[in-house]
């Protein structure tokens, strides 16, 4: 309903097919949609995943993936958490490998977990983190649906095993991005 009524891309840049309206009139989206207890996966594909691609998203990301989430034909997952209490420890570890980064690792507390198309992962590196965006179905990567008190909100976890991520689809998180992205999510 939300990518219906134009929601999906209120905040995505208008030159991939949003409407550039900002943070505020999302979160007021987002207020409204609480409100109500409205029963969609805006917030984890659009609050969480595609403004995490707005920040910190490779370029060929950023035009590859936001017009589908702008559209609501797209539904993507953010998922870093490491199982645990620590909000920003990894679970999933990035390793250079010739033109791609090798991903391993396990993202917990995924919000639209299970279901989402589209995997917007953040991962340790031995120098620091990247951003890489794949497929729900590319080899090596399984999602499952974690049980919660509430049925209407999905919450799963991404199982990553020797997942090769091409170089176009990973970007370097500077300390200040990665703090950024972390901001968008709480």
């Amino acid at each position: 309903a939300s990518g219906v009524l134009g929601w999906s891309g209120v905040a995505i840049p208008e030159a991939v097919g949003g409407f550039d309206l900002g943070y505020v009139a999302m979160a007021g989206l987002l207020e409204e949609m609480g409100e109500v207890q409205f029963c969609s996966p805006f917030l984890g594909s659009i609050a969480f995943a595609a403004m995490a691609i707005t920040e910190g998203g490779a370029p060929s990301v950023r035009d590859g993936f936001l017009p589908g989430l702008a559209d609501g034909t797209v539904l993507a997952s953010l998922g870093w958490r490491a199982k645990g209490g620590d909000p920003e420890a990894m679970g999933i570890r990035a390793e250079a490998q010739g033109n791609a980064y090798v991903l391993n690792g396990e993202a917990h507390y995924v919000v639209g977990g299970g279901h989402a198309q589209v995997l917007v992962l953040l991962a340790k590196t031995e120098s620091g983190h990247v951003m890489a965006v794949v497929g729900h179905d590319e080899a090596g990567v399984s999602q499952r649906v974690t049980p919660t008190m509430d049925p209407t909100r999905r919450r799963g976890a991404i199982v990553l095993n020797d997942v090769a991520v091409p170089l176009a689809h990973v970007a370097q998180l500077d300390p200040r991005t990665l703090a950024r992205v972390f901001d968008l999510c709480r």
